[in-house]
């Protein structure tokens, strides 16, 4: 999730995923720069805690769930690590604040949700196992 109060759309940024191994080495295991536009500019900590992304890493389909009271507008767009719009989940169907979609068919890596929420964009990682 991203944790920042603001995230300047005009800078690159740095993300690594780490592996922490049950024998306590640890490795980066994948690492990539993203455009700040695509992070978000407008991702406040506070709108972003509304929408919950789970289970996170996946192996299949993800639930996410927006808080009661919120208001989604549009569909949420799916990108790649390299930041290509991979689709669109659309949200009409949204059923008790809740969206299910279907992660299976990609490959291991990270991915961004990016969805407008109450007049802002929120952005969250998901792993793909």
């Amino acid at each position: 999730d991203i944790t920042w109060n603001t995230v300047d759309e005009n800078q690159q940024y740095r993300y690594a995923v780490e592996t922490i191994y049950t024998n306590g080495i640890s490795e980066v295991t994948f690492s990539n720069i993203i455009d700040g536009d695509i992070v978000a500019v407008n991702d406040l900590f506070d709108v972003a805690q509304q929408v919950k992304v789970y289970p996170n890493p996946t192996s299949g389909f993800v639930t996410i769930t927006i808080e009661p009271g919120s208001r989604l507008i549009g569909p949420i767009q799916v990108y790649d690590a390299l930041g290509q719009l991979l689709e669109y989940i659309e949200t009409d169907s949204i059923l008790n604040n809740t969206i299910i979609s279907d992660f299976s068919t990609y490959q291991s890596g990270a991915y961004w949700l990016k969805m407008q929420l109450n007049g802002q964009t929120v952005s969250k990682l998901i792993v793909k196992k």
